[in-house]
């Protein structure tokens, strides 16, 4: 559960799994794909550059979509993809999970977003939350495959 996006070799996790697992046994895997993370926001571009610099982090920000192709590889079969999508309401909730505002921080100390431009769209977020419209979304894949039996 969501240690593969840490991995610079997760299809080699995977393999392994694979070739531990014993015939007519399951590999799953539940994995976040980072390209799916959503903040909603006027300013979309500062909300674009937050989403992306947040993703960039993992190694593997997009291995949530892999996980079929990676199953395959491995030899697996009767593979089973469910798809949930994890939504956070209330900014402060959202910030200590996603570092939204240390985030912002990084995005103006690297040039990516103006000073003013970082603090009006934290100050949006934040007036959101106030009306009860702040919303932030991240999509994850449980992905299940079976070991043929010999």
């Amino acid at each position: 559960d969501r240690t593969l996006q840490h991995l610079t070799d997760p299809f080699g996790a995977l393999a392994e799994m694979a070739r531990v697992v014993r015939p007519g046994g399951r590999v799953s895997a539940v994995e976040p794909d980072w390209g799916g993370y959503l903040l909603d926001a006027a300013q979309g571009d500062a909300a674009r550059t937050v989403e992306s610099l947040w993703r960039d982090r993992f190694p593997n920000g997009f291995v949530g979509r892999t996980l079929v192709r990676g199953m395959a590889a491995c030899g697996l079969t009767d593979i089973a993809v469910e798809a949930r999508a994890f939504v956070l309401r209330e900014f402060a909730v959202a910030d200590a999970v996603y570092d939204i505002s240390r985030t912002v921080d990084e995005a103006v100390d690297t040039g990516r977003m103006g000073h003013e431009q970082g603090r009006a769209f934290l100050a949006e977020l934040g007036a959101a939350d106030a009306r009860g419209l702040f919303f932030s979304c991240l999509t994850f894949f449980s992905v299940m495959g079976q070991k043929p039996v010999a």
